[in-house]
């Protein structure tokens, strides 16, 4: 909700029930860091970790290894959060077998 107010407790639970009903899982922030600010100095000055990133179970069992990092704020009262996905592929070569990390890195843009 715009304009500083919370939003209701039944959007709370609505939420969390369309979380759990779609299993999903918050992918991990690399740093302990506020995802948004209300641009405000002195002693109105507000963080918060508003922002994050769902996945479900099937895509953390494709992508052995994911973090979210957090980017720097330009515009917006939001950070940018950029997610990193790897995984790990066996490459067969004729005298040996090696593992090889392939890793994507996805912006997730708040409006």
């Amino acid at each position: 909700m715009k304009g500083g107010g919370a939003p209701s407790p039944i959007s709370y639970v609505e939420f969390s029930v369309w979380i759990n009903s779609n299993e999903l899982v918050v992918i991990p922030f690399s740093i302990s860091y506020y995802t948004w600010s209300n641009l405000q100095i002195g002693m109105h000055h507000i963080d918060r970790r508003l922002d994050r990133i769902f996945c479900n179970f099937s895509y953390l069992e494709n992508w052995s290894s994911c973090c979210v990092n957090i980017l720097p704020r330009n515009y917006s009262d939001h950070h940018l959060l950029l997610l990193f996905s790897s995984y790990l592929v066996g490459v067969s070569k004729p005298s040996s077998s090696k593992d090889v990390e392939v890793s994507y890195g996805l912006v997730f843009l708040h409006q």
